[in-house]
């Protein structure tokens, strides 16, 4: 599934058995989204160390490292009123607060991101790679973009993924992530120079998609900012 998307896939001995067991059982998994996450340092991180942890993991070039089919521990407890949204195909309200605490370990399909979650700029193939990722799994199981989500908006005690300043980017990724499910899976990635040019007045998806952009880069729609020698009405 991963492949089909284009993704370059390396496959860690034992990925298919691997998950964590309670009394020597193997605990029951029956993800209903994706939670995406930032290692912190050192990045890269080692691959070995998320194996009780983390079902996939991202490195700065775009390659996925496949580590787990079953359950992990990187969830953790979260709110109560995420997980019923997740199941209901909606996504969360901006961060979490205190909405009533539940495991997700059991729910969610982890992807822990190599970045050292200091808002400093994700590389552009390994954030490509991510949105491949959500899509791939979205598109596997027949799951919106709605059903990813990241750390922060699942427990107030998080602050991953922060990438990009300080503005919570799972708004962008799920905008994202929804262009590449309204695509073929195998469609490359746009080359330099087929952008598009938005002007004054459009509307429709790439404008939303822009939008989505801008604040998950910090803007904050129809603030005002700084322009060369004047100022700008935000986008």
């Amino acid at each position: 599934t991963l492949r089909a998307e284009g993704l370059r896939v390396i496959e860690e001995p034992g990925w298919k058995v691997r998950t964590r067991t309670r009394w020597g059982r193997p605990r029951t998994y029956t993800p209903v989204g994706v939670m995406n996450h930032h290692t912190a340092p050192p990045v890269p991180y080692p691959v070995k160390k998320l194996y009780r942890s983390t079902n996939l993991n991202i490195k700065r070039d775009g390659t996925i490292y496949v580590i787990s089919a079953g359950y992990q521990y990187d969830s953790g407890i979260g709110m109560a009123a995420v997980l019923a949204r997740t199941k209901r195909g909606l996504a969360p309200f901006g961060d979490a607060t205190a909405r009533g605490a539940t495991n997700g370990n059991p729910w969610y399909i982890d992807i822990e991101v190599d970045h050292l979650g200091d808002g400093s700029l994700i590389p552009a193939t390994q954030l490509d790679a991510l949105i491949r990722a959500d899509a791939a799994i979205c598109r596997h199981t027949g799951w919106t973009a709605a059903r990813v989500i990241g750390h922060r908006e699942w427990t107030r005690r998080k602050i991953d993924p922060r990438w990009n300043g300080n503005a919570n980017p799972m708004p962008t990724i799920r905008a994202l992530t929804a262009t590449r499910l309204n695509r073929p899976a195998n469609q490359p990635a746009p080359e330099e120079g087929d952008e598009m040019t938005l002007k004054r007045g459009d509307t429709g998806q790439a404008v939303a998609e822009l939008q989505d952009a801008l604040i998950g880069l910090g803007y904050k729609l129809g603030e005002w900012k700084p322009y060369k020698q004047g100022f700008r009405r935000g986008a």
